[in-house]
Parts: structure tokens; sequence; C-alpha cells
């Protein structure tokens, strides 16, 4: 899949911009308003891991998850849990939570984070779990279909967003994932416990 490095995708400008560490955070950037953190969004991405970890356990259908988010390989791997379904099946689950997704209507697909291939890029899960924090909407996508598409918006001249944080890709609207088929699966929750305090 993806594998040239962030800088053959650049024009001199942005090149520039890059060596300088200078980033595009005026009005015309999705992430301006987000007011970031590396602290605040771990803690987030924390209660949206809980929260699909809770969910995955009470399936009727699932026998076993194992937590892999302390393990050194699955991290670099981009997995946190692997799945164990009653008829033998197994699966690869990573979860990202959002912030921003109700108000924007897209998923961010880091193409490249720092110059290397963004966590959506690079994950080895057969499916992602999407958690927008303010609604408790989760989005199950399937990884192979949404890098595929991310490869295709490529492949047709699509340019690359500044996302903040040293990173690049798309902004994917939620409706088209939903009809190309990449969401497989949305499943209504409760927001967030730390939600509203954001």
């Amino acid at each position: 899949f993806i594998t040239s490095p962030l800088s053959d995708r650049l024009t001199a400008a942005e090149k520039e911009k890059e060596k300088e560490g200078r980033y595009d955070m005026g009005k015309n950037n999705p992430w301006r308003y987000q007011n970031r953190s590396f602290l605040g969004d771990m803690s987030f991405g924390k209660l949206g891991e809980k929260k699909v970890e809770t969910l995955l356990k009470s399936s009727r259908n699932v026998a076993e998850v194992f937590d892999l988010r302390d393990d050194k390989e699955a991290q670099k791997k981009d997995i946190d849990y692997k799945v164990f379904y009653k008829d033998g099946r197994e699966c690869l689950v990573e979860v990202k939570t959002d912030k921003w997704a109700h108000r924007t209507g897209n998923i961010p697909f880091e193409m490249y984070s720092h110059n290397n291939p963004g966590c959506f890029a690079r994950t080895e899960s057969d499916f992602i779990f999407f958690v927008v924090a303010m609604t408790g909407m989760i989005y199950v996508i399937d990884s192979r279909k949404l890098k595929e598409y991310a490869n295709r918006l490529l492949e047709n001249g699509e340019k690359l967003k500044t996302m903040g944080d040293e990173a690049r890709g798309f902004l994917c609207k939620i409706e088209t994932l939903k009809k190309e088929g990449i969401i497989v699966q949305q499943i209504e929750t409760p927001p967030l416990a730390m939600a509203n305090a954001a």
C-alpha cells in the first residue's frame, strides 16, 4: 500500500514549511479549533478503547477478547484487541476516538504523521472501531477497504491536507464511507463520560 515518504508528495512551498516546522492552522484548516493536546487525546483514547472492549465482551457472539494495548509488537502494528468468536473466527481490532466527527461529518485518514505512515495507513487490524466521543456513535470500518479507498484518492490526484501535528491525509466523509461499504456497521452507545467536559 502506502510506501513513499511524505516528502515525495509535497510541493516546494510545502517542503519549505515542513523543513521549518510551520503548518497551516489558518481558517481553512479543519483542525484549527480542536485545541488538541497529547495527554487530552490519550485520555479520550483510553475511554474509547474501554467502551469498545466492554462492547465486544458483552457480545453474545464473542468468546474472548485479548487486550493487546501494552504489547509492543501490537503497538507497532496499531492493534488494540484480538477478538475470538464462538464460531472459531478471529479478528484484530484498532480503536480510534474522535472529538469532532459529529460536527464535521468526516473521519480523518492520516496518510503520514511525522514523515511516517499514519495510524490508519499502517494498522494491521481487520477493523477500526471509530468512536465519536460526543455522540457515542461507533463506526466499524473495514481497515483494508479504507486503505484501498485512500490509495484510490491518491491515484486520482487528490491532494493531501495538512492536519496539524505534522500529519497529512484525507478527510473522508462518513456518508461516502457508508455508501462505499467501508463502514460495515454503526453502533449507537452513550457519549463518552468526559465528552461534555471538553
